[in-house]
């Protein structure tokens, strides 16, 4: 299997200036996510029927720091990709990241959060089929989150009475590879994690199951 990224790639969250990184992202690792949306959004059709549309980072609001990772967005609308839950498939430093996300921006956060509080038992009794869940809110861009208890009804709780709670909250559930594993993924892995994840994408979208 070809992988899709090369040390080169990660290396570019290293560059300390804020211009020259984001110039090495749009040059040197966006056209490479782009290639892989567009592959992976013909994938899912066939695999899962889902149609989903993909959005590739803008990282406006950089005016000072340089992003610590960038990403594409799978998601069900074509535009404005933030107001709804969709997929994340980011790269850091040294990991690359699958993600199930509902941003502040959604405007059902709160009714999504009040969902997951309401649920959170068969969010936890759901999750064992998911695999390994790590919580990326708030993480420090460095290696990966630890996994998460996301067998435990509280985690899920959590989670949402954050969404309902505070408004820069937001739901960031996913999986995640490291180090040399990361440069040795290829697409169908990438397609695989989120064909896993693709049941809680649909609980957090439809409020319903689709196993």
């Amino acid at each position: 299997m070809t992988s899709l990224l090369s040390r080169d790639d990660l290396a570019v969250f290293t560059i300390p200036s804020l211009d020259d990184r984001l110039a090495a992202i749009r040059d040197r690792v966006a056209p490479t996510l782009a290639d892989l949306g567009r592959a992976l959004i013909d994938e899912l059709a066939v695999r899962t029927g889902e149609e989903l549309h993909c959005h590739a980072a803008v990282h406006a609001r950089q005016k000072k720091n340089p992003p610590d990772e960038t990403w594409i967005a799978l998601g069900p609308t074509p535009r404005q990709y933030k107001k709804e839950p969709y997929f994340a498939v980011g790269i850091s430093r040294n990991a690359v990241h699958v993600r199930v996300q509902i941003s502040e921006e959604c405007p059902r956060k709160v009714e999504l959060g009040q969902v997951i509080v309401e649920r959170s038992p068969e969010l936890a009794r759901h999750a064992q089929h998911l695999g390994a869940l790590r919580n990326f809110e708030g993480w420090d861009h460095e290696g990966l989150p630890d996994p998460a208890p996301a067998a435990e009804r509280l985690f899920w709780s959590t989670l949402g009475n954050r969404l309902v709670a505070k408004k820069n909250a937001r739901f960031d559930i996913g999986v995640g590879w490291k180090g040399a594993e990361a440069l040795r993924l290829s697409k169908q892995r990438i397609a695989d994690a989120i064909v896993r994840l693709m049941p809680l994408y649909h609980f957090v979208v439809f409020d319903r199951w689709r196993f």
